[in-house]
């Protein structure tokens, strides 16, 4: 099959600025398993903003499993929490599983260098940033001082 297309060279890319940080509901819409580079298990998921202004922005994360009793661990507990896949015991998880879920989360502002050494900004759920029972939303930093 031979694909035909026209391309615009002076076309945008579409808005990727951040959106703004804050605690939003999001959904997963699309999530791949994967291994770390210290070879642990992780998703890979893309959030899209659930409700209000930013509806629809995209969100990614990567979701690793910590093992029990190492740094990291209650992150990952955090996560699964909050979009209801958590229990005791041991999990037997797909990518699957996450597809569709909801839940609420921290979002801050990336910086970050590019390939070509150029800062870029991009959106990110902050480490223990998702909502669940024990770990709230968090609360918004005070004012400064004037």
């Amino acid at each position: 099959m031979a694909i035909k297309w026209s391309g615009d060279a002076n076309a945008g890319a579409g808005n990727y600025d951040p959106i703004p940080e804050a605690t939003y509901l999001l959904k997963v819409t699309s999530a791949e398993e994967g291994t770390t580079s210290t070879k642990r298990p992780k998703v890979d998921l893309v959030f899209e903003v659930a409700y209000g202004q930013y509806i629809g922005r995209k969100i990614w994360h990567t979701l690793t499993f910590i093992p029990k009793g190492e740094p990291g661990h209650g992150f990952t507990v955090q996560a699964l929490k909050a979009m209801g896949l958590f229990k005791e015991g041991e999990l037997d998880l797909s990518a699957e599983d996450f597809i569709d879920r909801q839940c609420e989360a921290k979002v801050v502002v990336n910086t970050y260098k590019d390939g070509e050494g150029n800062t870029k900004n991009n959106n990110k759920v902050a480490q223990a940033g998702f909502v669940t029972e024990d770990a709230p939303a968090p609360k918004a930093a005070p004012a400064a001082p004037k």
